[in-house]
């Protein structure tokens, strides 16, 4: 792990010094589904559009078999409130070995989250200091609307703490309906850390590098963690657990270039690494079954975001 945070760190360095500057724009955070608002500016009489996508590579199993993952992800943000889609596509090697089912069968092809989020309060406590906390409203499932249903909060404060650095820090709970109290839909920790491409040449330039020319405030970095666990509903007939839930958990750590290309478009990509991956099983009730420990994989991540 330690080797590939080293990697990722050194590759988002190299391109602060190699990207060209152009443009203008305010700098926003990434990634996908995990509710940043690291930004200062906490107008809502826009309506913006984003959509994402991520490709997961190929994970083995502990005990055989493996999986890759493509997640796909709309979302719209008017006003107070956000109301977003996902869907996760899974693709199954070595079904004879998995031991999440029996016979070869396909665990599950799709997952589907639905989130509504209402926005309660986002404000600034001074000009370096800033918080949010939502309400947030989620529907996950494999089959069958709206599943697993869930109601809970997530929230944040953010540092503008050196000349134009900021940090974050958020965290999420969803409580789901009629199943075991220890069962969460949704719990989730995560740490960012972010600046402008203008404020990073800046500061490599006060700590000597003179030759540095001056950067852009339209293209933005940011690196994060996060670790979270989200629960599904399976489907009647599934091969896994007939009305039963899986939770899928992880942890992450991202490196993401955001260009801002004009008032109304914005971008952002980046490469990411998952850890300490597993998918739990539960009977109906809730009730623990058993857990599938997941191999580190890498990933890719896009976005695109339209403000109208």
């Amino acid at each position: 792990m330690p080797s590939c945070l080293s990697a990722i760190l050194i590759a988002l360095l190299v391109t602060f010094c190699a990207l060209p500057a152009y443009g203008f724009g305010e700098m926003e955070i990434s990634p996908m589904a995990d509710f940043w608002l690291l930004t200062d500016d906490v107008s809502a009489d826009k309506l913006k559009l984003v959509a994402e996508i991520e490709y997961m590579a190929e994970a083995d199993f502990s005990t055989g078999g493996g999986v890759s993952v493509w997640d796909a992800a709309l979302s719209a943000d008017y006003s107070i409130f956000n109301l977003s889609y996902e869907l996760s596509t899974f693709k199954w090697g070595g079904k004879d070995q998995l031991q999440l089912t029996s016979g070869g069968e396909t665990p599950w092809s799709h997952l589907h989250d639905v989130t509504l989020q209402a926005r309660l309060f986002s404000n600034k406590l001074s000009k370096k200091w800033w918080y949010w906390v939502n309400a947030d409203a989620t529907a996950a499932y494999e089959k069958g609307f709206p599943g697993a249903v869930g109601v809970g909060l997530d929230g944040g404060t953010a540092y503008n703490f050196w000349q134009g650095w900021r940090a974050g820090v958020m965290a999420k709970a969803i409580a789901l309906n009629a199943v075991d109290g220890q069962l969460f839909g949704e719990v989730g920790v995560g740490l960012v850390l972010a600046a402008s491409q203008k404020t990073v040449r800046k500061t490599m330039q006060d700590i000597g590098f003179e030759d540095v020319p001056e950067g852009s405030e339209a293209i933005g970095y940011n690196v994060t963690f996060a670790t979270t666990e989200r629960n599904y509903k399976l489907s009647s007939d599934s091969n896994v657990s007939p009305g039963g839930f899986v939770g899928v958990v992880e942890s992450r750590i991202g490196a993401y270039i955001d260009y801002t290309a004009s008032e109304n478009l914005f971008m952002s990509i980046g490469p990411e690494y998952h850890y300490e991956r597993k998918y739990v099983t539960y009977d109906s009730s809730g009730a623990k079954m058993g857990t599938h420990l997941l191999s580190s994989a890498w990933a890719g991540y896009a976005k695109i975001q339209w403000t109208f």
